[in-house]
């Protein structure tokens, strides 16, 4: 694969002192270059050291090389690694991730953020990770670096790929929808598919594999999975991206499907906040994957039927070609049994014309059903489930880390702007604050998804100067699955902005919360209430007196409490007998309420 190099010297200049290995910032968004480490390592001394240099490389036209993702930890970085025009600490996490891949030779092209990044130059690092979907996308390989060997960790992994096996596989590697089997990079991908699903298969009645036990959860594997990679913000978009992840653990790797099924099986049998978390991280990541799949689906069917005016007719009328096409190929095949059971003849000869036709039939219904059946998914969209399930993964991912909060929008930015929601580019200036960066994003997705959907996620207080229609995604909210309920019927959303702070909405009361309590012995502290004739609970902070309302094209009663003729967002409720549409009374005037 050719290689654009934007700086090539590998050996500083011995007239000059070396300057900085970051002495070209990449702050010019026309080029889409980044770095990446050329590795070698020392292996002459005592304790192998990591060294290399930094080259420049085209995401228009890169070189094979892997991306890294892992946890930065809690130590600062201190261990220096050696490059061409000085030297960059690292964290311990770090280093060890880079001295394995040295150590395996398979990996000499490194992209970690420690190194590809000037982490001083605020400039560089925002547009670089306004450019993180690109990178992780055009990884010949992502390495999922969980840090070194210890407390068992290689018998956990070998535990995950024996679930694998045992279950039949769970295929996750991402590639394209009917592959192109001529381009290297999609040929790669779907042969690392097969490879997945096949060793799911020879391997299953592996006799050494029989003794591992499947009805118990090992104590090592407990201890992999409340490894800190699995609660990380930026893991999600990382292995989301990925065309197909390896999982590493020391020198130990495995499939990342290996590994879903065994954080799958690991979280039935045995839930625990390690394995509940790790399950958090893998339905985040397969959620997003999932999108992005389909997106490419979309794509690739519009390049192949992009010729023909899509409608529900043309789609359906070549729907009936196809049939027509199969039963005729069936026909035959009919045809071809019928004559050699009437003359006795049942070995297929080459040579017979018949047998030519039966020999085809297989590959003509796969090249029939594979290329001649346009999806009816190409009229209605295959949009509907980033619609209907992405404020319900909002709310998985409040759970997760982040050593800068505003990352808890940033890491999400470049999988987001994929999937074609438009976002603010990530600033890390220091006048940008986190509640400002919420504000920003709140606003956008309500443009986008063109429903009030995310106030669900609203719970006061709000974040710092933020209204309170914005989540403070900085804190987990556990709150209920709205996605059975329609308590507004089946009312449009109906909603303006009066000026950046203050959302307007319509809707109908159900009356002001006489009296409430706090459910102390329950793990989520809800809240219960009486308001009219009716009872129900919150996950939100309650008082006597919030007002329990119906909000247009919304799903679940909202919580609001009288500011000086506006209203404040105290959070989601649910109301016994109203959750169906029951109390959407359309003889009930319509209400404006202004929510600040």
């Amino acid at each position: 694969m050719a290689m654009k190099v934007m700086v090539a010297a590998h050996t500083p200049s011995m007239s000059h002192a070396p300057a900085s290995p970051y002495s070209r910032p990449l702050i010019s968004p026309d080029e889409h270059t980044i770095r990446v480490l050329c590795l070698t390592t020392e292996r002459e001394q005592p304790v192998i050291g990591v060294t290399g240099a930094l080259i420049e490389i085209s995401l228009y036209n890169p070189l094979p090389y892997v991306a890294l993702s892992y946890r930065w930890g809690d130590d600062q970085p201190h261990i220096p690694i050696a490059l061409e025009n000085g030297s960059v600490n690292v964290t311990s996490n770090a280093h060890a991730a880079l001295v394995e891949l040295a150590k395996s030779g398979s990996y000499p092209y490194v992209w970690i953020d420690a190194l590809s990044i000037d982490q001083d130059n605020n400039a560089e690092k925002e547009l670089q990770v306004a450019m993180m979907h690109e990178v992780y996308s055009a990884a010949e390989t992502v390495i999922v670096w969980l840090g070194k060997t210890s407390d068992g960790s290689d018998e956990a992994l070998e535990w995950c790929e024996y679930i694998s096996w045992r279950e039949g596989g769970y295929i996750v590697a991402k590639m394209p929808y009917r592959p192109n089997l001529l381009n290297e990079r999609e040929r790669k991908q779907a042969i690392q598919m097969c490879r997945e699903f096949l060793s799911s298969f020879i391997v299953r009645w592996n006799v050494r594999k029989s003794a591992t036990s499947y009805d118990t959860v090992p104590e090592s594997v407990r201890k992999l999975l409340g490894r800190d990679w699995f609660t990380r913000m930026w893991t999600v978009q990382e292995a989301a991206l990925a065309q197909a992840p390896i999982v590493m653990c020391g020198n130990k790797s495995i499939y990342w499907s290996h590994l879903v099924a065994g954080i799958q099986r690991a979280a039935v049998l045995s839930p625990s906040p390690d394995t509940i978390a790790a399950r958090n991280a893998v339905d985040c990541i397969q959620f997003f994957w999932l999108c992005l799949v389909q997106l490419s689906w979309d794509r690739l069917d519009a390049r192949l039927y992009g010729w023909y005016r899509w409608t529900r007719q043309s789609v359906e009328a070549m729907a009936r070609v196809r049939w027509c096409w199969v039963y005729a190929m069936g026909a035959a095949a009919l045809n071809v049994v019928v004559r050699r059971l009437l003359s006795g003849h049942w070995r297929v000869e080459n040579t017979d014309l018949d047998a030519w036709v039966f020999i085809a039939l297989i590959p003509g219904c796969l090249i029939i059903f594979l290329y001649c059946s346009p999806p009816m998914e190409l009229i209605e969209g295959r949009g509907g489930l980033l619609y209907d399930s992405l404020v319900a993964n909002i709310n998985r991912v409040r759970s997760r880390d982040a050593g800068d909060q505003r990352d808890k929008v940033f890491a999400l930015h470049g999988t987001l702007e994929i999937l074609g929601i438009a976002l603010d580019a990530p600033e890390y200036d220091d006048r940008v604050t986190v509640s400002h960066v919420y504000h920003r994003f709140t606003t956008r997705f309500i443009e986008w998804h063109q429903t009030l959907d995310i106030l669900i996620e609203a719970c006061y207080p709000p974040p710092l100067d933020a209204p309170t229609w914005v989540p403070d995604l900085a804190r987990p909210y556990k709150r209920w699955n709205s996605q059975p309920f329609a308590a507004a019927g089946d009312s449009t959303p109906d909603y303006w902005f009066h000026d950046s702070t203050t959302l307007c909405t319509t809707g109908r009361s159900l009356g002001s919360i006489s009296d409430s309590r706090e459910d102390l012995s329950g793990t989520n502290g809800h809240r219960y209430f009486a308001v009219a004739s009716y009872t129900g609970s919150s996950p939100a902070p309650v008082e006597t007196g919030d007002l329990v309302v119906l909000i247009a094209g919304l799903k679940v009663p909202m919580l609001l409490r009288s500011v000086l003729f506006r209203y404040a967002v105290i959070g989601m409720a649910e109301i016994q007998g109203v959750m169906s549409g029951e109390a959407w009374n359309m003889s009930q005037k319509v209400e404006t309420f202004t929510l600040v």
